[in-house]
């Protein structure tokens, strides 16, 4: 068996530009059509996912296997199934997911949906690499999957 790289997708914007709900909702999605997805999140603080409320209890809570990074520590919060085999879960670390959508890290070089709050017009110049500026409509989730699958298709016929 091969392995591969999962394809990577920053979710981008501003405080309360919405990336949060997004990611929720392209999880119910993307879940539902039977991909794997992980999302990383970049945080400020340390990483709690088990405490209501928190964007990182959503995203465990919609299905999703979630890395933390608060500048100091990194976590993995990951839904268990059958018994805890060490090799596996090492193995999890490294290739294991159809798609990882990275909120936050605009600095990264991963393309980016960048997402406008209300009065933004478009992404800061100094972001690199993104693919799409969505504004805050109903059309934001229809227009984010059709960017992630577009890529995932050039994706899979690249390799």
């Amino acid at each position: 068996m091969s392995k591969r790289k999962p394809i990577c997708v920053g979710i981008c914007g501003y405080k309360k530009s919405g990336k949060t709900v997004l990611i929720e909702q392209l999880l119910e999605v993307l879940i539902a059509e039977g991909l794997s997805v992980g999302v990383v999140k970049h945080h400020n603080e340390p990483v709690e996912a088990d405490t209501p409320g928190t964007d990182t209890y959503r995203f465990f809570q919609a299905g999703a296997d979630v890395v933390g990074y608060d500048g100091k520590t990194l976590s993995l919060h990951r839904h268990q199934t059958g018994e805890f085999n060490l090799a596996e879960e090492l193995g999890f670390l490294v290739n294991k997911k159809d798609l990882v959508l990275v909120e936050g890290f605009k600095k990264s070089a991963i393309p980016k949906i960048w997402l406008l709050r209300e009065g933004e017009t478009e992404a800061p110049k100094a972001v690199e690499q993104v693919l799409a500026v969505l504004e805050e409509s109903k059309e934001r989730l229809p227009k984010a999957l059709e960017v992630i699958r577009e890529l995932m298709q050039g994706f899979n016929t690249d390799r």
